[in-house]
This record gives C-alpha cells, sequence and structure tokens, in this order.
C-alpha cells in the first residue's frame, strides 16, 4: 500500500500531473482488482472446486464424464462460495473500470453461472467476452465454455457451430485447444455420437492438457473402443495406467483391458489369466465380486454354465452390500435360470432386483413384468 500511495505523489509531483494522475489512477485500479477484488474471488472458486472434486465419485459403470467436476455436486456444494465470487467479480467490474482485469472478471462470472446451472446466464456473459474481448486468451476460454453451456442447454448445432468457428480461426490459440476439444467430444457424448466423440478425444490428447485431464480422457476413450472398436481399447487403458492414476481407476483400467482381450485375437485365456491374477492378489482383494462375475461372463461366452454358476456364486460370496455390482450378478443368475426354466430359482433373483433396482434401469419393466409373473406362476 505504501508503494500505491508514493506513486500517487510522485505523479502529482511530476508535470503534465493530469495525465499522471491518469496513469496512476490506472495503476492502482489494476493493482487492487487484481489483489484484492479478483483474487479473493479466485480464492473462493478454487476453495469450492476443490472441496466438489473431493466429493466426486465416479461411476464406472457408466462412461466417465468428461470433466470431473459434476454439475449436481456443484450445485449443492459450491453455490454459497459460486456466488461469492460473482459478487466479488462484479464489484471488480463496477468500481475498477480502467483496470486490465476485467476480462478475467467475466470469465470468472460465466464460470460461477455455469457452475450453478444457470446456463442462460453464463451464455450472455460468455457472448459478451467473445464479442468485447475478440482475440484474447479470455475470449478463446470463453469459447470453450459457450460449447459447454448449449450442450448443457441441448442446443448442440449451436455448440457445434462454436466448435467449427473456433477451429477456422487462425486467432485461435493452440494453447486452449485441448480444452476446445474436450468440450466438443463432451457435446458429441451427450448425442450418443461415440465415433466422433472419440475422434475429438484423440486431438485433445495432442494439445497441452493437465496430466489429471490426460488420464482421465485416455480412460474414457478406453471405453469408448471398448464398445465401438475394442481392439484400440487396451492401448489407451495402458496409457491411463502409466500416468498413475489412484487405485480405483487402476483397477478399472486393469480388468477392461482383459475385457478387450475377450473380443480380440488372444481370446478368452488371456482374459483368465490376467483376472485370476488379479483376483488373487492382496491389493484387489475389495474387488473380488467384480473379478469374479468377469469371469464367469468368459465362462458364458465358452458355454461353459458350471464354471460360469461357480463364479457368480463366487461374486456373490464377496459381495458385502446390495450395490451396482451385486445387482448385475443378481441378473446373471436371474437370466440363466429362466432361460434353463428354473423358474423357482429364477423368481428368487427377480424378486431380489425388483426390490432394489431403480426406475431409471434399462431393464427395471422387464425385471418388474418377469418378478410378478414368476411370483403368480
Amino acid at each position: 500500500m505504501a508503494l500505491i500511495v508514493s506513486l500517487i505523489l510522485l505523479g502529482l509531483m511530476l508535470p503534465g500531473a493530469v495525465q499522471s494522475q491518469s496513469w496512476v489512477k490506472r495503476q492502482y485500479q489494476n493493482v487492487t482488482a487484481r489483489f484484492n477484488g479478483l483474487y479473493y474471488a479466485k480464492l473462493k472458486h478454487r476453495e469450492a472446486m476443490e472441496e466438489i472434486m473431493l466429493a466426486h465419485k465416479d461411476d464406472y459403470a457408466q462412461y466417465l464424464p468428461v470433466f470431473v467436476v459434476s454439475l449436481d455436486a456443484a450445485v449443492s456444494s459450491g453455490a454459497s462460495s459460486f456466488e461469492e465470487s460473482i459478487k466479488k467479480c462484479s464489484n471488480v467490474i463496477q468500481r475498477k473500470e480502467h483496470s486490465r482485469w476485467i476480462d478475467e472478471s467475466f470469465l470468472l462470472i460465466g464460470e460461477c453461472y455455469y457452475l450453478r446451472r444457470n446456463f442462460f446466464d453464463a451464455i450472455e456473459t460468455f457472448q459478451y467476452i467473445n464479442t468485447k474481448f475478440k482475440g484474447s486468451s479470455e475470449a478463446d476460454l470463453a469459447s470453450v465454455w459457450l460449447v459447454r453451456s448449449y450442450t448443457a442447454t441441448k442446443q448442440h448445432s449451436r455448440a457445434q457451430a462454436f466448435v467449427d468457428r473456433a477451429l477456422e480461426s487462425k486467432k485461435f490459440s493452440s494453447e486452449h485447444k485441448g480444452w476446445l476439444y474436450l468440450a466438443a467430444a463432451e457435446s458429441q457424448l451427450a448425442q450418443n455420437r461415440f465415433q466422433k466423440a472419440s475422434e475429438y478425444l484423440e486431438l485433445a490428447l495432442k494439445h497441452r492438457l493437465p496430466r489429471a485431464q490426460r488420464r482421465r480422457t485416455a480412460f474414457l476413450l478406453g471405453q469408448i473402443y471398448l464398445d465401438i472398436e475394442s481392439r484400440k481399447a487396451p492401448a489407451h487403458f495402458r496409457s491411463a495406467l502409466k500416468m498413475r492414476p489412484e487405485p480405483e481407476m487402476s483397477f478399472q483400467c486393469k480388468i477392461r483391458m482383459a475385457s478387450a482381450y475377450t473380443d480380440i485375437r488372444e481370446g478368452n485365456l488371456k482374459a483368465q489369466r490376467i483376472l485370476l491374477k488379479l483376483a488373487k492378489s492382496k491389493k484387489y482383494f475389495a474387488y473380488r465380486d467384480v473379478l469374479y462375475y468377469e469371469l464367469a461372463q468368459i465362462d458364458q461366452d465358452r458355454k461353459d454354465n458350471k464354471s460360469m454358476l461357480s463364479n457368480l456364486r463366487k461374486s456373490l460370496e464377496y459381495s458385502s452390500e446390495i450395490n451396482a455390482q451385486r445387482k448385475k450378478t443378481w441378473i446373471a443368475f436371474a437370466d440363466y435360470y429362466f432361460n434353463a426354466k428354473n423358474y423357482p430359482k429364477a423368481q428368487m433373483f427377480f424378486d431380489s432386483l425388483g426390490q432394489n433396482t431403480d426406475k431409471d434401469h434399462p431393464r427395471f419393466k422387464e425385471i418388474k413384468n418377469k418378478q410378478n409373473y414368476l411370483g403368480e406362476l
């Protein structure tokens, strides 16, 4: 603060004091905007994001989201912090009109609107940045956030238009292209366009991204390729493993590599060896329910019903709670016994499923119908 006062006094003492005062005023506003309003706005934003990311838990039964931050978590956990960030940035904009941190303040406001699910205010803010600060780093990032905002509001044609426009522009910074490709992939995944999404994810990995985001992107590519082109999947899971993921992702990489081998020339034997090795490792004891279920799937492909039923029983034995994996094992038992016309045993598993399956499950109606039918039978 002493330095700022000295600058003001020096400016008043110099010839042409009026012009100097305006220069000093701008410098003063730059300093106070950056180290007061914007600094504390960023601090609140960062604290909220860290809290959200710590609370986040990925569901590996689904495709991972392209970006780690869940909007649902952001709304529930970070709402007050984001509101405070918006207020502080608004003060910077209103009171420091000559500050060079105005564009950054607008960008942070837009991000906070997006994370609060206030998408239309977010779109309006990002559009303003795009127009007012054209050619700046903030304008490029605003384009990325616009694509994400249009995706969130299911305006996919507009999202694609912004992607195309940004990629055609020679002024769009290569520093932000990785994020643009990720936003484009998010839009394609929302439309179940998996091939196009994989192309954008591949392009994203050719640009600079934080290690955690690269690891996540590699894993997601592996998931997608398992469904559309399984030969390409193992390479991406290996890539994710090399980036030292947390234990859950590490396990998922290994088990999905085994799944990929069941679809290519190496065949089921290699997959079995991998899964059995994991099942015997103390490191993965907590995942034995998943491992034996996967072994049962290989047995089913080989039409080895005896081994399949044995592995399904082990899967249930090592499952300590009614979770997604236990329900998958119940479904495998239920389908097998129903097709084998062993209706009493099928009814037992369909009854368990009927009591514990959510309405949004793709087989919910079928499960309830079979539960009722077998109960009457």
